[in-house]
């Protein structure tokens, strides 16, 4: 075998291989999280919470801990209604909530003394900054790309419109 297909050979293992890893690093997932309380601001435990992803139709639940505390991690991004339930206490739903990419958005809920039959629907608006952590994620929307210059319509451009470089290929 000649020097110029060995060295064909290794530079495109290493390729495959460095490409394989770095997709392991592309998880594209969010969170819902808050805490349960009552009008008085005391919050209240053992609460059942539905994340319902309003456009696929998929449920994940959670119950609240005994600080009032839940979460939802590990969605995918779309918009979302949360249910929360308790004997004794009205139910709540927030509805329309928006989730972006590597985004965790705070849902904080107020439960009132009443009969589960009743119900308090809330519409959420996303909030601008997030809170929770300082994860910095973006969103690029096919109507963003449509409005790329054609001279930036590569791999590059859009990794840097998410402020990522890429480090040149080293040959060995």
């Amino acid at each position: 075998m000649g020097k110029s297909l060995r060295f064909f050979l290794l530079a495109a293992s290493a390729l495959v291989l460095g490409l394989g890893n770095a997709g392991l690093a592309q998880i594209i997932s969010s969170s819902i999280v808050g805490q349960v309380t009552d009008q008085t601001g005391a919050a209240i435990p053992e609460v059942s919470l539905t994340a319902l992803n309003e456009g696929t139709g998929i449920s994940v639940k959670a119950v609240a801990d005994a600080t009032g505390t839940y979460s939802f991690p590990n969605l995918q991004p779309g918009t979302y209604s949360v249910e929360a339930q308790k004997a004794g206490l009205r139910s709540y739903r927030a509805t329309s909530i928006q989730l972006l990419a590597e985004q965790s958005v705070r849902v904080d809920i107020k439960m009132a003394v009443g009969e589960m039959a009743q119900t308090i629907n809330v519409t959420a608006d996303t909030p601008l900054i997030k809170t929770e952590t300082a994860t910095v994620g973006l969103t690029v929307t096919g109507e963003v790309m449509n409005e790329l210059p054609m001279a930036l319509e590569t791999i590059d451009a859009l990794l840097a419109l998410a402020g990522i470089t890429r480090e040149p290929l080293v040959a060995l």
